[in-house]
């Protein structure tokens, strides 16, 4: 696009595209075009060109403006069905986590509870294991005692003792 085509792009109404001497702005220009331009390239471009100058805008100019408008028009609505589609899959996602956090939690409660459970009987049964691991300690000791003091006493009779 050449500068003229972009000077009559320019919307008088706009204050934000205009010195306060009525000059169109270097960077107003800049934007429509899509690259840098000076002031001399401005002035080069339309000597006589200002705020008040009467805008005789050809159809081809017109017709121009008014696809660009339509075009971002159209891409911001695009823009919005777009993001409320994300919207809406990401809130059914949520809920979909939330329903399986609650499921999970409602697991791991009755997991708990019956680790807990378990663990009673767990400590029965190793306090009762415990107790007979004790008591056969006990037992064999006295075995071993008795062993002891019983190695001396052969029932056998004296004359048997001697052959062996």
């Amino acid at each position: 696009m050449d500068i003229k085509k972009a000077l009559k792009l320019l919307d008088k109404e706009n204050k934000g595209q205009w010195t306060s001497d009525g000059q169109p702005l270097v960077n107003a220009v800049s934007h429509i075009i899509g690259y840098e331009v000076t002031r001399k390239q401005i002035t080069d471009a339309w000597p006589d060109f200002s705020r008040d100058t009467v805008f005789e805008e050809d159809k081809e100019i017109v017709a121009e403006k008014e696809k660009v408008v339509a075009k971002v028009n159209q891409d911001e609505t695009t823009l919005i069905k777009d993001m409320d589609n994300k919207i809406n899959k990401l809130s059914a996602e949520k809920d979909s986590i939330v329903s399986a956090i609650y499921e999970l939690t409602k697991i791991r409660n009755k997991a708990s509870e019956h680790l807990d459970t378990q663990s009673g009987h767990m400590q029965d049964t190793q306090t009762r294991l415990l107790y007979i691991k004790s008591q056969d300690k006990l037992r064999r000791d006295k075995f071993n005692a008795s062993r002891s003091v019983l190695k001396y006493a052969d029932p056998r009779d004296p004359i048997d003792r001697k052959t062996k």
